[in-house]
């Protein structure tokens, strides 16, 4: 259900059916999966491989890294400094704990 209702495509429900028959999500880690749009960030990481590696293997080290971080729970925006970013990450951990 969440498959036919969350995704926009055929192409992307099958992806993401595929991912979770090889990799084992349960079905909340699916859900998780699908509300923060994995497949749109899948491969976003920051990377010089196009440029220093030729094709075939560019492809293949783009894909073994890890994606970006997630901090949307962090309500910044995206121009945020560091300090910032680590302010936040402190205060968001602080607040979990107590």
């Amino acid at each position: 259900i969440a498959l036919t209702e969350q995704c926009e495509s055929s192409e992307e429900r099958v992806w993401y059916a595929t991912m979770a028959v090889n990799h084992g999500w349960s079905r909340s880690v699916l859900y998780h999966h699908l509300e923060t749009k994995l497949k749109s960030r899948q491969g976003q990481a920051p990377t010089n491989f196009d440029r220093t590696l030729p094709e075939p293997e560019s492809d293949l080290a783009q894909q073994l890294i890890k994606d970006p971080y997630n901090f949307q729970f962090l309500t910044i925006d995206k121009d945020a400094k560091e300090r910032e970013l680590e302010q936040s990450l402190i205060n968001n951990l602080r607040d979990f704990l107590l």
